[in-house]
């Protein structure tokens, strides 16, 4: 399963290059994994729940999915900023391997995908930086400023 996870998700990278703005094909192909997980988890909506907390409840959930293991992840909070680092187990890691190879810029996959459910959820725009690719990967998260509506947009 990992390495069928890993060559889709390379062939969604790929695709996002083609196309010319990466950021909004991958944030389109994300916020339709992600409809699945708020029709189930409708209160992550509210808007009201602590930004750390909502990505370490949506990590539980990737988890009980079968997604990943969520004790490979470390979510902490300082300020507006969200810290996090992914272990050796993370199922995007393989994927990021051969982006790196290549000499292209590696995106976290999972940073961007906490992101885009704090956009929609928290109701409040972040960026990912992904400052280190290892073990761990460590990404920040924090809120841009911009305003976001009740739809996420």
């Amino acid at each position: 399963m990992r390495t069928f996870v890993a060559h889709w998700l390379y062939g969604i990278k790929k695709a996002a290059g083609l196309f010319g703005s990466a950021p909004v094909f991958l944030r389109t192909a994300e916020h339709e994994m992600l409809n699945k997980y708020f029709a189930s988890n409708p209160e992550v909506l509210d808007g009201s729940a602590n930004p750390a907390a909502l990505c370490r409840s949506y990590t539980e959930h990737l988890d009980r999915e079968g997604i990943l293991d969520s004790r490979d992840t470390i979510l902490s909070q300082k300020g507006d900023t969200i810290r996090v680092e992914i272990g050796v187990e993370c199922p995007y890691r393989q994927t990021c391997t051969w982006v790196d190879e290549e000499g292209a810029e590696v995106t976290c996959f999972r940073a961007f995908g906490l992101a885009e459910m704090l956009r929609i959820a928290a109701r409040r725009d972040y960026v990912e930086t992904l400052h280190e690719f290892g073990v761990p990967c460590r990404v920040s998260l924090r809120p841009t400023g911009v305003e976001v509506d009740d739809t996420g947009n």
